[in-house]
């Protein structure tokens, strides 16, 4: 948090920070975002976190949720109008929630009711991704850092890279198995 943002922030003024997080985030509603933010929740920086809407997060938080954005993408050749759930958690700490029907109209995260992977999975986080990276040009919001939370944000960097350029990516990765996929996306051109 604190240290890397420091070292990339171009000047005065609070930095600005992007951080895509493919898991469920756990709100709490009188301290902020879950646990994984805290360090730059707590920080003086303005942070907009991106999530998927899962089914379980609409379930339990759709009265605090309104649409912030509605974000236009291609994939595959399939153009997509994908809508953004947002809550303003603090003042500096926006929480936005990627509204596909992949995500949200399933029982599960990432696995079916057997536990088998959704055969999907690969393109719904792609999808994911390029929302994550597009995202904050809707918004306005110009990001000194990026900061990916897991695997499932691997493809938020690539799209990061073609379409804002070298800007400063961190990514945190919670099962050391992804290290070198994520390693092999950040260092492609």
């Amino acid at each position: 948090g604190q240290v890397v943002l420091d070292d990339v922030h171009p000047g005065p003024g609070r930095a600005r920070q992007l951080a895509p997080q493919a898991s469920v985030l756990v709100l709490d509603r009188d301290r902020g975002g879950g646990s994984a933010f805290r360090p730059v929740r707590d920080a003086d920086h303005d942070v907009l976190a991106v999530a998927p809407y899962y089914q379980s997060v609409r379930e339990k938080f759709a009265r605090d949720m309104h649409v912030i954005a509605d974000v236009p993408v291609e994939m595959s050749g399939k153009y997509f109008h994908i809508r953004v759930m947002g809550a303003a958690i603090e003042p500096r700490f926006t929480v936005a929630f990627v509204d596909a029907s992949v995500f949200s109209e399933r029982d599960g995260i990432y696995h079916g009711p057997r536990g088998d992977d959704f055969s999907d999975n690969h393109w719904r986080y792609a999808l994911f991704g390029m929302v994550a990276e597009r995202l904050p040009k809707v918004l306005g919001f110009t990001p000194h850092v990026y900061h990916l939370n897991d695997w499932q944000c691997g493809m938020a960097a690539y799209y990061h890279r073609r379409d804002w350029g070298a800007r400063p990516i961190v990514a945190t990765i919670h099962n050391i198995v992804y290290i070198p996929i994520i390693i092999s996306i950040l260092t492609t051109k």
